[in-house]
């Protein structure tokens, strides 16, 4: 099920966006982070809609998106919209599932991590080339954890 819609970016702090139309939200049926797929102005992008308050969504317009699109902030861009892939994060190793398991404090604190943060780090885990690499970043992990950090 596509969706077609047109909003204006604005600047946002640091960040360019746009508020998602309430449609959008009501035929995603979710008020949660919505990973989405589509175009914005017929060119490919992969994103995800986060929720703000009153049930409602904004989308992220990164750089690399505006540069290829050729949209800046101020312009109306159109999108056409579909629902993601439901993750697009790496899988947990083995090692740190069992880690983590073992260690309440850990699992607690990574569970409580954003969803950004769990994906940077499960990224980084799997691009280790040897197993002793992927237990030395476990081990910084989970001291990091531990501490309430990540």
């Amino acid at each position: 099920m596509s969706i077609r819609f047109s909003a204006i970016i604005y600047q946002r702090g640091t960040s360019a966006r746009i508020d998602v139309p309430e449609k959008v939200t009501k035929a995603f049926g979710d008020t949660g982070y919505v990973p989405v797929r589509g175009t914005m102005n017929d060119v490919g992008v992969r994103a995800t809609l986060m929720p703000t308050a009153g049930g409602r969504h904004v989308l992220n317009i990164n750089l690399e998106m505006r540069t290829r699109s050729g949209a800046k902030v101020g312009d109306t861009v159109i999108f056409t919209l579909d629902r993601g892939e439901a993750t697009r994060v790496p899988p947990m190793s083995r090692e740190l599932a069992i880690v983590l398991e073992a260690d309440a404090d850990a699992k607690t604190t990574w569970a409580a991590a954003s969803p950004a943060k769990r994906k940077d780090t499960l990224s980084r885990l799997a691009k280790q080339r040897t197993p002793e690499a992927v237990n030395r970043e476990i081990e910084k992990l989970v001291g990091k954890l531990r501490a309430g950090k990540i």
